[in-house]
C-alpha cells in the first residue's frame, strides 16, 4: 500500500493481494485522517462481497469469486473512538460487461485499487437507529 496526504486529500494505492478494508483503515490511521468522503475508487478486485439491505439491520449477502472490474466505489468514512466505519457502495463488472452492485462488504485487490478520499471538516457520528437497525449518520 502507498498513500499520500496533502491538505484535505488522501490518495491511496493498493496492490495485488491486499485486503481492501484492512488496508484502507491502515492508511486512514497512518495519515491521522478522520471523517471523509470517498470521491473515487477504480481498479480490479477479486472475491468481492456485496450486500443489499433487506430491513431491520439485515442484509442479503452475495460473494463474487474471481476477478471483477471495479466500476464504482464511493461512500463515507466516520472515525470512531478506536476504529473507522466505512459505508461504501460499489459496482463491479465481469468480463462480459455484466454489472452487480450494493454495499461493499470486502474484497482482495486482484491488480490495483486507486482511491481518492477527501476529508470532511464536520464532526460526524454514527448511532444505531431502532427502526432500521442501521448505524445512522448524525452531524455534530
Amino acid at each position: 500500500m502507498q498513500y499520500k496526504k496533502r491538505g484535505n486529500l488522501l490518495i491511496i494505492r493498493l496492490f495485488k493481494g491486499e485486503d481492501v478494508i484492512a488496508e484502507i483503515k491502515k492508511a486512514l490511521k497512518k495519515a491521522n485522517f478522520d471523517n471523509g468522503v470517498i470521491l473515487s475508487g477504480i481498479g480490479m478486485l477479486k472475491d468481492v462481497e456485496l450486500r443489499v439491505f433487506k430491513g431491520k439491520g439485515k442484509y442479503s449477502i452475495r460473494s463474487f469469486k474471481g476477478d471483477w472490474e471495479l466500476i464504482s466505489f464511493s461512500g463515507n468514512i466516520v472515525k470512531t473512538e478506536n476504529d473507522y466505519i466505512l459505508h461504501i457502495h460499489s459496482a463491479i463488472s465481469d468480463h462480459y460487461y455484466k454489472c452487480f452492485g450494493g454495499h461493499f462488504g470486502g474484497a482482495i485487490v486482484a491488480v490495483t485499487l486507486e482511491l481518492f478520499i477527501m476529508r470532511v471538516p464536520v464532526k460526524l457520528l454514527r448511532k444505531v437507529e431502532s427502526d432500521t437497525g442501521l448505524f445512522g449518520l448524525y452531524l455534530q
